[in-house]
């Protein structure tokens, strides 16, 4: 089975902390094998930030980072208002940062999840094409805006995709309208990846009507069922390329305890993680 299962960051996840803060990242690969690095989204950081994390880890371990917000268009509300050599700066300054992490082979791809104002449109289309043309790296989607899923331009888009050896990021997440997707079970690329958001139906819609970064503690408070975990594993074994599965339900902790259990419930034993003092579920034995 090639399956990699982890979380998004490695800050947010007191389950596997033993040591020390300055070694959270050193306890989080002692129980997962793939990390998802989000602050990548906020700020691009610096080569020996990105050194350091390849030095702390093993050596199969690997990274999904997230595209800067610039690079994903948060900061625009059309791509007609970039500037295309600006632009074009930005990605390179971005590879740039992640060029140890590339040499190490620790790089499993670049997800950009987009707005959801990012909607199946000529001109985002042409915006995608561009981003394949810029990077040389696989690259993962996540749309967040059901028009890519319109039954009239689905199977137009997944072919896309394709064309483009773009993962496509099956995506857990409550159906509250244009600003979800659907989860579809389809693989694009030689990768596949699940990203799981949790099933938070309220705190979604709750979050919208949330000022400031406050919505994030709203959105992501979910803690999945093991009947819910079963349910995703039968489904993922569909799937026949290596997968990455992470969890993003941060909010009440409830992403590491959700991990480990898939792991469990799938009968994953990964070789090659960091040390650890103690397996968590002999703990209390």
């Amino acid at each position: 089975m090639m399956w990699k299962i982890g979380l998004t960051g490695w800050t947010d996840h007191p389950r596997v902390y033993h040591g020390p803060q300055r070694q959270q990242l050193e306890d989080y690969a002692a129980y997962f094998p793939v990390v998802e690095v989000d602050t990548s989204f906020y700020a691009i950081p610096r080569v020996s930030s990105v050194e350091r994390w390849v030095q702390r880890t093993p050596t199969t371990f690997e990274f999904i980072v997230k595209a800067n917000r610039q690079m994903t268009l948060h900061d625009v509300t059309d791509v007609e208002q970039l500037d295309e050599s600006q632009q074009k700066e930005v990605f390179a300054s971005f590879m740039e940062a992640f060029e140890p992490m590339t040499k190490a082979n620790k790089l499993a791809f670049i997800l950009f999840q987009f707005p959801p104002y990012f909607t199946c449109s000529a001109k985002n289309i042409a915006y995608l094409k561009k981003i394949r043309a810029w990077l040389p790296v696989e690259v993962a989607i996540e749309f967040r805006h059901a028009s890519w899923y319109d039954k009239l331009v689905q199977a137009e888009m997944f072919h896309f995709l394709e064309q483009q050896r773009y993962i496509h990021t099956i995506v857990d997440q409550p159906q509250v309208g244009e600003s979800t997707v659907p989860y579809i079970n389809r693989v694009t690329a030689s990768k596949a990846f699940i990203r799981l958001h949790g099933r938070n139906e309220a705190g979604w819609v709750q979050a919208k009507r949330t000022d400031g970064d406050e919505w994030r503690e709203v959105r992501t408070l979910y803690r999945y069922s093991e009947a819910e975990l079963v349910d995703i594993q039968k489904k993922s074994l569909e799937i026949k390329v290596p997968l990455y599965i992470v969890f993003n339900n941060n909010s009440g902790g409830d992403a590491a305890d959700n991990g480990l259990s898939l792991q469990k419930i799938s009968g994953l034993h990964y070789e090659g993680l960091a040390n650890r003092q103690l397996n968590l579920f002999d703990e209390g034995e």
